[in-house]
């Protein structure tokens, strides 16, 4: 994997997705030369301190990987783009703090303050355009294998606080989002990074606390 970014500065992967045909892979990329730096610790301001601080924001990038050509598909100067993932159309869905709303809970750097929403652009890296309008927050986006999306969806309607983290569905476009088991979760509190079981209708994901990572005990959901 440096052979493979050894172009980019110093920095992170947030999400990665491998084409159909295994010849190029899209990932997310911050940049974040000093985030080991004492600083960190002391700042509750997050990309808000870009450029002087400790991390610009996530972009996508796109790699041959025949070739080793890298090419950039998104750019803005603060948003964060993470957790790509292709349609069988050549279209990449993914998460971004584009909308620029702000997390009911408030909090660390950690949570960098903004959520996320689904967006969606071409594989040129033209006709961007935003898929959700979550005032929580839409991520860990994969394509099902009768084409649907399928995420995790963070929202509070007529749920109690530890039961808001389920997985959704919607159509490549965006319409028809719906959850695709039952709405109301009891355990885990979150289920995230689900894909789907090849040759089955099962899903498998991590199951996670409310404000944690994908991280977790692993779930088999029917």
């Amino acid at each position: 994997m440096q052979r493979l970014t050894a172009s980019l500065p110093a920095g992170h992967m947030q999400g990665m997705d491998l084409w159909y045909e295994a010849d190029k892979l899209v990932f997310a990329w911050a940049n974040q030369p000093d985030y080991f730096k004492e600083v960190m610790w002391e700042s509750d301001q997050g990309f808000d301190d870009w450029p002087n601080g400790l991390s610009g924001p996530s972009l996508l990038y796109e790699i041959d990987l025949e070739s080793g050509d890298l090419r950039q598909l998104t750019n803005h100067p603060y948003n964060s783009d993470v957790e790509p993932a292709y349609l069988p159309s050549g279209d990449i869905v993914f998460s971004s703090t584009r909308s620029n709303f702000g997390s009911q809970c408030s909090g660390s750097f950690f949570q960098d303050k903004k959520i996320t929403n689904l967006y969606k652009v071409s594989p040129d890296g033209r006709n961007l355009r935003s898929m959700s309008n979550n005032k929580d927050f839409d991520r860990y986006t994969t394509v099902m294998h009768d084409g649907q999306l399928l995420f995790t969806r963070w929202e509070y309607q007529e749920r109690h606080l530890w039961h808001t983290h389920n997985l959704w569905t919607a159509r490549p476009d965006g319409s028809y989002t719906e959850a695709i088991f039952k709405q109301h979760n009891h355990g885990p509190m979150s289920l995230r990074d689900a894909r789907q079981i090849p040759g089955s209708k099962k899903l498998v994901a991590i199951g996670g606390g409310h404000h944690e990572w994908a991280q977790g005990a692993v779930f088999i959901i029917d």
